[in-house]
């Protein structure tokens, strides 16, 4: 006879990049969270890290049972929270801390062959176990039509996890929704926008979300946008930018005078200002910013459809970029994945767009941004709603935060900025910013601030 072949739960470097998925990766949570146990990372004799890929495990599991959320950079606090609570060794708190740094550094590629391997793995456990109670209860006559279908159902059950119902009204369930709620007001859930006069007020989006940007042509969506993404990668996110609209180069132009404060028309001037400066970002930003060209060179009016959105997030995440936002500029380069007929074909078309935008974020558990563009003639509004919308007006509907650029009240360079729609926060309120177009800066935060200054000096001598 020969050696039984080991497990894939006997494989340290397996067990590692699964931790790694645990920790970090949303739809891979979602598919195989059901069938894994800390049991399964047991300590194995010979193994190196055993006990504390076991203990990552348990609490990334837990973690994810409770909030619904991988645990991603919480991993290492709630790792020490758990040593304090068991009064755990210092050697043990250090050797959690240790593996806790060499998981978040630990790049996670292929994370569907990796979840393909564990329901593929715990399907035959499922089914040997199964036929051995079905086999055990024969031998002594005790496999009734009854039984039969209990152990088989069970069987099916777990091998259908993701779609397990919960039950609502129980005190498990109760004190799990709070814990979401309290993480979700404290944690990178609602990352802030590094503006003001919104971030003083309301928390933008959340994970599974989806949000717009509305304003008329060259009112500055793209800006926004860039924005935002530096936003996110300052607090740690994974950020993907697809440019449907402007070629890389002038994605690449725009975020590299925001971040390094070169003039967008001086970058070429001075190459080694220009990496000093951006060096000195970059070692700021402990996460990624990638940008992908879509834009269509030839015309091709198949453009790009959210099903490929989903592909470039899939190919990103095989190469172990977990994508946490995902910025699209913007929703009118995006192409319906079926056509529509008659006079009002884009409207529909939208809708579908919209809805499959919806369902991506919250497949993925993005914040996800786009940006729509308002009817002719509004250029000169000060407060742009819904209502405005070139194409559809469904499209407010169907996304939890609106933020419109209005034309402001201090001249060309403001823009009134309005947050015409949040579905958990306050809404119907704006301010007046001054930009930066130089410096590719939607936001000048010092000549805001100045200029507000200036008027509440000014009201207050007239009064």
């Amino acid at each position: 006879m020969g050696e039984t072949l080991p497990t894939i739960f006997e494989d340290e470097n397996f067990q590692d990049h699964l931790v790694g998925v645990l920790v970090k990766d949303a739809k891979s949570l979602k598919e195989c969270a059901i069938l894994l146990t800390a049991d399964d990372f047991k300590p194995l004799r010979g193994m190196r890290n055993a006990h504390s890929r076991w203990v990552a495990a348990e609490v990334a599991l837990n973690h994810y049972v409770k909030y619904q959320s991988p645990i991603g950079k919480l991993l290492r606090s709630s790792l020490i929270a758990y040593a304090r609570e068991l009064h755990l060794s210092a050697n043990v708190v250090k050797g959690l801390i240790e593996y806790s740094a060499h998981i978040q550094q630990l790049r996670i590629t292929a994370p569907d062959a990796i979840v393909d391997k564990i329901i593929t793995y715990k399907r035959e456990r499922m089914r040997a176990t199964a036929l051995q109670q079905m086999t055990e209860l024969q031998s002594v006559g005790e496999l009734s039509d009854e039984k039969w279908r209990e152990i088989t159902e069970a069987v099916l059950v777990k091998k259908n996890g993701a779609q397990k119902a919960v039950e609502f009204f129980s005190d498990a369930e109760v004190e799990n929704r709070i814990a979401r709620r309290a993480l979700r007001e404290r944690s990178t859930h609602t990352p802030f926008l590094f503006i003001d006069p919104i971030d003083m007020r309301v928390r933008a989006l959340a994970r599974g979300q989806i949000g717009t940007i509305l304003a008329p042509p060259e009112r500055g969506k793209s800006m926004m946008l860039s924005w935002i993404a530096v936003a996110y990668t300052l607090q740690r996110l994974n950020v993907l930018v697809v440019t449907l609209e402007d070629p890389r180069s002038e994605y690449d132009d725009r975020i590299d005078a925001a971040v390094t404060g070169i003039r967008v028309d001086r970058l070429s001037e001075n190459p080694d200002l220009y990496r000093r400066r951006f060096n000195k970002f970059k070692r700021l930003v402990h996460t990624h910013l990638r940008i992908i060209d879509a834009t269509d060179p030839d015309g091709d009016s198949a453009g790009v459809t959210v099903l490929d959105l989903e592909k470039f997030i899939m190919r990103e995440r095989d190469q172990g970029f977990i994508t946490d936002a995902l910025i699209v500029d913007y929703d009118d380069e995006i192409a319906p994945t079926r056509k529509h007929a008659g006079d009002s074909s884009r409207r529909f078309e939208f809708a579908d767009i919209y809805r499959d935008l919806r369902r991506l974020a919250a497949k993925y558990n993005l914040f996800l941004w786009t940006a729509a563009q308002t009817q002719r003639n509004t250029s000169h509004l000060r407060i742009l709603t819904g209502d405005k919308l070139a194409e559809d007006y469904s499209k407010i509907r169907k996304v939890r935060m609106a933020l419109s650029l209005g034309q402001g009240d201090w001249g060309d360079e403001s823009i009134y900025l309005y947050v015409a729609k949040h579905n958990y926060g306050k809404s119907r309120f704006g301010a007046n910013i001054l930009t930066d177009r130089e410096h590719m800066l939607i936001y000048d935060r010092e000549a805001t601030r100045k200029r507000q200054l200036d008027e509440d000096r000014a009201r207050d001598e007239e009064q």
